[in-house]
């Protein structure tokens, strides 16, 4: 069972609440729909219930080269007669990996034979998304797609496909999407470490607000950059109050970087452009705030060994960044978002040991996330200076480690991921 096709029942004139357009997470939930489907691959879509589309999503799909089939005739009938189609209810949110098990399991049962696949939300108990065929809809009368899923699995004709964790949940009321929102911008997040997951509980707020403004991730990023500079300029700064308010915006800078990544990846604007932009804010952003705690540190100097390990913290910054910049461009120059996932499995898996992980901790230590917190709580006790010192430790340490990471990386195969391109780059 060949699937070729992606079949979006609209709610039509049925009044469910949301509807069509009730934007989730920056999106139409059309839109969003169709644009799940064309992520994962599939090109012959049909929206079934649509008389007429709107002409405002339908211009924005055709910016992005997607075109689509509106129909307001039942889905049942879009169905192809060959082959088959996945199909799911435009209320339901789903990611493209998601489509792409079901289209694998649908092969599958294809050459055995034993009835259509089918993902369940675990939250409800009832198949969501379907991968079904002409025959297997023979005699069910026209009906949305759960009722006719209920009829097929009371005639054992479905089969659970397990989607691992992916994400595929029903949007029941306006009052649940607003929880099921949360769920899924944390869930486009995947793993994290402790720090940055600290960062993320707060950044889903924040980009549940964006996602609903005009601005776009690489706005956000820029922005994001901006908000650093102003720290950096109160950082420079004498006084603890001025420490203090340039530490709390380095906090929100860093809010922004996550959230940049998040609006990208909620409203499908991912791009290699983006990624190297974000690399590019992070790196700026750590030699300003640096700069900004080096010149308070010099001019309130009150030993040599301050000058001694500010001098420390900027060459070892420098190298530090140096390596990690060449390493992504040589491993993952194509797609920035495949280095972390090589960096992880490389030297984070369970087959490098103890060593590898303690180097994939390790590098934690120097990223926004942990800066962020660490200068947050220096401000407010009225340490900053300390900063320096913690800074210069940390390079000793990373510069190493990052000179054995750019051999275990650049000293192998250059690897470079043919997927979809994800906005996030490395980890805040």
């Amino acid at each position: 069972m060949s699937v070729t096709r992606a079949v979006i029942e609209s709610n039509g004139p049925s009044g469910e609440v949301p509807d069509d357009h009730y934007a989730f997470a920056g999106l139409p939930l059309v839109e969003r729909a169709v644009l799940t489907a064309a992520a994962a691959g599939l090109r012959d879509i049909v929206v079934a219930g649509v008389a007429v589309p709107d002409p405002a999503i339908r211009r924005r799909l055709s910016t992005r080269g997607i075109e689509v089939q509106w129909t307001p005739d039942a889905w049942t009938t879009a169905v192809p007669e060959t082959g088959a189609a996945v199909v799911w209810n435009v209320a339901t949110i789903v990611e493209p990996e998601v489509i792409d098990r079901l289209r694998a399991e649908g092969a599958r049962v294809g050459a055995a034979g034993s009835g259509a696949p089918c993902v369940v939300d675990f939250s409800s108990g009832e198949p969501v998304v379907l991968a079904v065929g002409r025959s297997a809809l023979a005699g069910i009368a026209e009906g949305s797609v759960t009722a006719a899923a209920r009829t097929l699995a009371r005639a054992g004709s479905l089969r659970p496909v397990d989607a691992g964790r992916g994400f595929a949940r029903r949007v029941h009321s306006t009052r649940h999407a607003a929880e099921l929102e949360r769920a899924f911008i944390r869930r486009l997040n995947g793993s994290e470490y402790a720090l940055t997951k600290v960062l993320r509980r707060q950044s889903v707020h924040l980009t549940r607000a964006l996602v609903r403004t005009p601005l776009g991730p690489n706005a956000i990023t820029v922005l994001s950059l901006l908000v650093s500079v102003a720290a950096a300029g109160f950082l420079g700064l004498p006084g603890y109050w001025t420490a203090l308010l340039g530490a709390a915006l380095y906090y929100l800078s860093t809010l922004l970087d996550c959230c940049d990544g998040e609006v990208a990846r909620c409203t499908f604007r991912t791009s290699a452009f983006g990624c190297w932009l974000e690399t590019f804010s992070d790196y700026v952003s750590t030699v300003l705030i640096l700069g900004a705690v080096l010149l308070r540190v010099v001019a309130e100097a009150r030993s040599e060994l301050d000058v001694q390990a500010a001098g420390i913290a900027v060459w070892g910054t420098l190298i530090t960044i140096a390596l990690l910049a060449y390493q992504r461009h040589r491993v993952a120059g194509h797609d920035p978002d495949a280095y972390e996932r090589i960096f992880k499995s490389r030297l984070g898996g369970a087959s490098s040991g103890l060593v590898g992980r303690a180097v994939v901790w390790s590098l934690q230590f120097i990223k926004r996330a942990c800066v962020a917190h660490v200068l947050l709580a220096l401000a407010a006790f009225g340490q900053t200076r300390m900063l320096v010192y913690l800074w210069a430790f940390a390079v000793i340490l990373a510069v190493p480690v990052s000179l054995g990471v750019h051999l275990a990386l650049v000293g192998r195969p250059r690897t470079v991921s043919g997927g979809r391109v994800a906005k996030e780059s490395m980890p805040s």
